[in-house]
């Protein structure tokens, strides 16, 4: 859609914030104003209330009026929602869903749009998020943040269906980069709806987990439920820990570093008793000091003009009494 001045109302929604496999996406619906009406006669409901044949007819409707809706979307990989969750420095999950809303809203407003009014479902507590909201986008008239926004305004039911749509597309198609290293490794990909409760997930999880190296890159790592598989079914590494008796590797990795790493400048290494090497060097040779030596004075030479006026004055007499020059 080309950037125009017409105004457009937006609704921001996310697709698999809950389960324990595959990506969480985050999707924006736009429309001019105007047309809004239209957008409601597509049928947009809450993407939860409808049939995946609806959804899809809806959701190639929306991509078949791309000049007066505009559609953009966020994939969160798995492997990322594990990094920032259980890295060094940890970004909760609410962190990184305002990050995500944020990032759409700054690209539709970079394409020239004029956001009129904004709606977005929310994560956490409702007023803190509007608060924040408006304080990054002061230009923007109207935004709202609510529970179950989806139900309540159509643009919002717009984002879930689309939200929705690419999630369940990226999960049919997933390509498992383990598979790509192993020819003989092959995984299923009857997962269920990916929710920590459905039976169908719990049976996968299980059925592909490896004793060593854990879940495939599907798996969120950081979610309760494999924390509790890895540490039950997962063969048990032994870490050289001073302070304490378990050796899981989950709690080597998720407990927080209270102390500045030591002069090795590494925690792993500091808890395996690893010390730098500190090696002897020879004192540095003395530098010899220069000898002061005096500057020659430099001697003035006058220049020639001044040498042929004192020749000059010397070949002039130079009277010696009044009679003589009187005489002159």
């Amino acid at each position: 859609m080309e950037p125009v001045s017409e105004s457009f109302i937006m609704g921001i929604d996310e697709a698999g914030r809950g389960p324990v496999l595959g990506p969480l996406v985050y999707a924006c619906c736009a429309c001019q104003a105007a047309r809004l009406q239209e957008l409601e006669a597509t049928g947009v409901r809450d993407s939860k209330k409808l049939s995946a044949q609806c959804r899809e007819r809806i959701f190639q409707t929306l991509g078949e009026n791309a000049d007066w809706i505009y559609s953009r979307t966020r994939i969160l990989s798995p492997e990322m929602l594990s990094a920032t969750m259980l890295g060094r420095k940890r970004v909760n999950l609410n962190e990184t869903s305002y990050a995500a809303t944020i990032s759409l809203v700054k690209d539709a407003l970079s394409s020239g749009m004029f956001i009129e009014g904004l709606f977005v479902d929310t994560v956490g507590e409702p007023d803190a998020y509007q608060m924040r909201l408006k304080r990054i986008f002061p230009k923007i008239p109207r935004i709202v943040v609510q529970s179950e926004a989806e139900s309540r305004f159509a643009v919002v039911a717009a984002a879930s269906i689309i939200a929705k749509v690419t999630r369940d597309k990226a999960l049919r198609t997933w390509t498992f980069p383990e598979e790509a290293n192993d020819p003989q490794l092959r995984f299923s990909r009857e997962y269920g709806s990916g929710y920590p409760a459905d039976p169908l997930t719990q049976r996968w999880l299980r059925k592909h987990l490896d004793p060593i190296f854990g879940f495939p890159s599907i798996v969120r790592f950081s979610w309760s439920t494999c924390s509790r598989i890895l540490e039950k079914e997962c063969v048990q590494v032994d870490w050289p820990e001073e302070d304490s008796t378990s050796g899981a590797l989950l709690p080597f990795i998720m407990r927080r570093k209270n102390h500045s790493p030591g002069p090795c400048g590494c925690a792993f290494l500091e808890a395996a008793h690893v010390r730098r090497l500190v090696v002897d060097e020879p004192p540095p040779l003395p530098v010899p000091t220069p000898k002061l030596v005096p500057a020659k004075r430099p001697t003035r030479r006058r220049p020639d003009c001044a040498k042929r006026s004192r020749v000059e004055r010397k070949s002039v007499s130079k009277p010696s009494s009044r009679r003589d020059q009187k005489r002159a």
